[in-house]
């Protein structure tokens, strides 16, 4: 992944894995603490953290344990239908005070309606806005990513983030398929494991 990035000419990556904070050694870029957790409302995304939290709470206590760490919590693909990890927008208005930002922009909502959506309540709040690759293969992130001045600190990233610029592009749903395809063959492998206990 490191060699892709630096080849690529990013100089940042935010790492999202499921419900913990991967660590990465690329000491020429900068690599945001990050983990995106399954909320009992549907995901949210934690930023500059230092400890994972746990799956299953509550979308505000999830983002209290994110912020009592300095962090900053997202909105991840709040208003994307076909996802039944996404918070719908009544889960997004009722808990609003929790985000710091909203992501207006996934490249794997197959329906960019979603991410208008997500637009238009952002706009209308006047809440920072992201733009999310949301990449399960290294061949997805050169499709979407920001261009932003250098950043240190959460608060640093905010007011980076409110002069950023995006490229994006859909992933469509090739990037999918892989998906489905990577989750039976870890399946299978988990499986013959057990059988051979």
């Amino acid at each position: 992944m490191v060699s892709f990035l630096t080849k690529n000419n990013f100089d940042a990556v935010m790492v999202t894995d499921h419900n913990k904070i991967t660590q990465i050694n690329w000491p020429q870029g900068v690599v945001i603490p990050a983990s995106e957790i399954a909320t009992a409302n549907g995901d949210v995304i934690g930023i500059f953290m230092t400890e994972d939290v746990p799956r299953g709470l509550s979308i505000e206590e999830t983002s209290k344990r994110i912020h009592s760490q300095g962090g900053l919590v997202i909105a991840a693909h709040p208003a994307d239908k076909l996802r039944r990890e996404a918070m719908g927008t009544e889960a997004l208005l009722k808990n609003i005070h929790c985000f710091d930002i909203i992501e207006t922009y996934n490249s794997r909502n197959l329906f960019d309606a979603s991410n208008r959506q997500a637009r238009k309540i952002a706009e209308e709040l006047n809440l920072p806005q992201i733009t999310g690759s949301d990449a399960h293969t290294l061949g997805e992130l050169p499709n979407t990513f920001m261009e932003m001045s250098n950043f240190s600190t959460s608060r640093q990233f905010l007011e980076s983030l409110a002069t950023a610029t995006s490229k994006r592009k859909p992933s469509g749903p090739i990037p999918h398929i892989k998906t489905v395809v990577i989750k039976l063959k870890k399946k299978i492998v988990r499986l013959q494991k057990r059988l051979r206990l």
